[in-house]
């Protein structure tokens, strides 16, 4: 049964890596057909380089010269031919991983907010990378390779046997049986393989947690324990490749036995033939090259099947990420201006938990008003929002959006309606305007200033580069304040009706929370306003209030 299904499971991926080179075929073909005019010259090489010999040696007769020619340009085409297939392999390798990661990254970004299946950041991140490098390295260079390879040794093989039978069928029983890896030996290198390829994102997850909160850890002293931490992963992680290193040294060493076994027993038929004068130097010389031509490739399978070993793992690993479930795509569901959003009897808990974090919940939060939602710590409030946004889906009840002429479930298609600014640090890498320009791409500068003005941002101009200062990694240069502010002001530009905002002012002072909502309940005339808060300095500047 674990035999039928690990059958199945190559299949599986094989069809994935066949789906995978959909828009490269056509260059992985040519790289192979320049790889198989590479062996065709290098055999009329070993050909050329016979004849050339047996006449230096007046065992025959032919045109000096021209075969010398013939050898130099058989040199330059190979090298050629080389170049361009380093060149080919190179940028296909480059465009695979550009697409692969690319389509993946979008799968994942269309992934509902919760699931059973989350994977940490650091883990996808360590697949994107390293995962994408490996199946494209195989798909560009290794079965390319690995069919000119057979060819070669196949081309390489009838030769020999025409120029010697019994010496092609030594050759033929020398050919290391380790090449035809037992079960045990696929088995057990896919199983070292996928568990180094685990505990290296480990040790991603690890580094991508710690810098982002060194000021946390730091502040802890807690510096020695972190290093202490990563050193016993990266302990375990130099084990595992120790182990995999001599399990596959001990494979290599009997493979390339069985290839010095073969070189030296054609260099020594040769002697012996050329002794009892059976055969021309030149037929010796053949006889050596082209038992390199048929070991050579033997060793280089060996390598190609432990490289396919190795790429199973990443297959499998990115398959996981291809199979992620992601939210239904359709065509949005645009309401007219000021919606209103109505909750239906509502229940949500969250995946693996029976406790309901929205029970029975009524509310209709009608076109234009301004609602506070309060509640203690850890009462849904979050949760409700992400509800309105679609982001989160109830498991009973309904979510409606509507204007004067419609109504729509609440769903991924109606999400262009909603304005949502969560809690906390929220902006990108990259400038103040380029966090901005996320709200509305083709936003003009007058749009921004009024946008930063209504969101009491209007700082940002105070700043030496203005718009243009860098919002570096998790904000850092800017307060908590500053960039909730920023990340109001992009939500401001969004044409969404409805505007969701989690703790706007939770990290504001009572001056600066005060000209904020003036200026909301001001200027911001033609949306309906939803915002969670646990201040009731907040909600007095409401004209509907809900407690949870």
């Amino acid at each position: 049964i674990n035999d039928i299904i690990y059958i199945m499971q190559i299949k599986e991926y094989i069809l994935w890596l066949w789906k995978t080179t959909k828009g490269v075929r056509a260059t992985m073909a040519c790289n192979t057909i320049f790889g198989i005019l590479h062996v065709g010259t290098s055999i009329f090489f070993i050909w050329t380089s016979k004849h050339l010999i047996d006449i230096a040696t007046g065992k025959s007769e032919g045109p000096f010269v021209l075969f010398v020619c013939i050898i130099v340009v058989c040199v330059v085409l190979q090298q050629l031919l080389s170049a361009v297939i380093k060149r080919q392999e190179s940028l296909t390798e480059t465009k695979l991983a550009n697409r692969l990661r690319h389509s993946l990254f979008i799968h994942i970004m269309k992934g509902p907010l919760t699931s059973s299946e989350n994977i940490h950041t650091g883990d996808i991140i360590n697949r994107l990378e390293k995962d994408v490098n490996i199946v494209a390295n195989l798909l560009s260079h290794v079965i390319p390779s690995g069919c000119v390879t057979s060819i070669r040794m196949f081309a390489a093989f009838i030769f020999l046997l025409s120029l010697d039978i019994r010496l092609a069928g030594i050759i033929l029983l020398i050919m290391p049986v380790t090449l035809l890896s037992s079960k045990r030996h696929i088995h057990k290198m896919r199983k070292l393989t996928e568990n180094i390829r685990i505990t290296d994102s480990h040790i991603q997850i690890y580094l991508q947690d710690n810098l982002q909160h060194r000021t946390l850890i730091s502040a802890l002293s807690a510096t020695n324990l972190a290093s202490q931490r990563l050193f016993s992963l990266q302990n375990i992680l130099y084990r595992q490749i120790k182990c995999r290193t001599d399990f596959y040294i001990f494979s290599r060493t009997m493979v390339q036995s069985g290839f010095a076994a073969g070189h030296t027993t054609a260099f020594l038929w040769g002697v012996f033939c050329l002794w009892q004068g059976t055969v021309t130097f030149g037929t010796v010389t053949a006889f050596i090259q082209l038992a390199n031509q048929v070991q050579q490739p033997i060793v280089k399978l060996g390598n190609h099947i432990m490289a396919f070993i190795h790429t199973f793992t990443s297959v499998e690993r990115l398959n996981g990420l291809a199979t992620l479930k992601t939210e239904k795509q359709d065509t949005p569901i645009k309401l007219g201006n000021m919606p209103g959003i109505r909750l239906e009897n509502v229940y949500f808990s969250y995946p693996n938990d029976d406790r309901n974090i929205i029970e029975n919940f009524s509310h209709n939060f009608i076109p234009g008003s301004l609602t506070a939602i309060l509640g203690k710590s850890g009462t849904g409030k979050s949760t409700l929002l992400h509800l309105l946004a679609a982001l989160l889906i109830p498991q009973k009840g309904n979510i409606i959006l509507y204007d004067r002429k419609q109504e729509a479930v609440a769903s991924p298609q109606t999400r262009c309606n909603i304005v949502y600014v969560p809690q906390g640090n929220t902006l990108l890498n990259g400038t103040i305007r380029d966090n901005l320009l996320l709200g509305k791409p083709d936003a003009s500068d007058e749009e921004l200033h009024d946008a930063l003005i209504v969101s009491a941002a209007d700082f940002v101009y105070e700043l030496p580069q203005g718009l243009n200062t860098p919002c570096r990694e998790l904000g850092t240069g800017l307060s908590e304040g500053q960039a909730q502010r920023i990340a109001i002001a992009r939500g401001l530009l969004h044409t969404g009706g409805i505007l969701l905002l989690d703790e706007p002012t939770a990290s504001l002072d009572k001056d600066t929370e005060r000209i904020l909502l003036d200026r909301l309940t001001e200027s911001v005339l033609d949306k309906t306003i939803i915002i969670v808060t646990h201040k009731q300095s907040t909600a007095q500047f409401c004209t509907h209030i809900v407690n949870i």
